[in-house]
């Protein structure tokens, strides 16, 4: 099932993943990353201050430990002991300080970074604005809308973005046609 996601980063964060189901009756939580190829969390320096997004409300929490479950990880916050406040927790966007993430390689970009870039495709024509994101279960998908309420779907990947110019706020598409 594809997780859609908006643009619900704040400056400095970068969303990973979401809060699943409790797993067990002492607050463990499921996390499920929205790019299980992604930056791993049980591999970040633990403990870890986050930030947990529910129904657009940004909470304060912190990481004391997480291990590897299925494409994601077992998650244990500060202050969540029962079965019952880690259900609280279900759907929560989960975001972390982009300066605990690996650097990444020149032709690599965040999904998030790319949300609001103006998208134009290899004969310069207008696309529209990415409005957001979702995995697929294979890769990225950007959502990309004009102003006439159009929409384009966009794998992020090599093959279909040929250019990304962050600074500029504008991405190059194939568009395959």
């Amino acid at each position: 099932m594809a997780e859609e996601r908006a643009d619900t980063s704040t400056v400095g964060t970068l969303a990973l993943g979401l809060i699943g189901r409790p797993h067990g009756v002492a607050g463990e939580v499921v996390f499920r990353p929205f790019n299980s190829e992604g930056v791993a969390l049980h591999e970040l320096e633990l403990p870890l201050a986050v930030t947990l997004v529910r129904g657009g409300e940004p909470v304060a929490a912190v990481i004391v430990k997480a291990r590897p479950f299925k494409e994601g990880a077992l998650v244990r916050l500060e202050s969540v002991d029962t079965r019952e406040a880690a259900a609280a927790l279900t759907n929560a966007e989960l975001l972390v300080p982009r300066s605990v993430l690996p650097p990444l390689d020149p032709d690599e970009n965040y999904i998030d970074d790319l949300i609001g870039c103006t998208v134009t495709d290899q004969n310069g024509r207008a696309r529209g604005v990415v409005r957001g994101a979702f995995w697929n279960g294979v890769q990225s998908i950007l959502e990309v809308r004009d102003d006439a309420g159009g929409e384009l779907l966009v794998p992020a990947v090599g093959e279909w973005l040929l250019r990304v110019d962050l600074e500029r706020r504008a991405i190059e598409i194939d568009d395959h046609e």
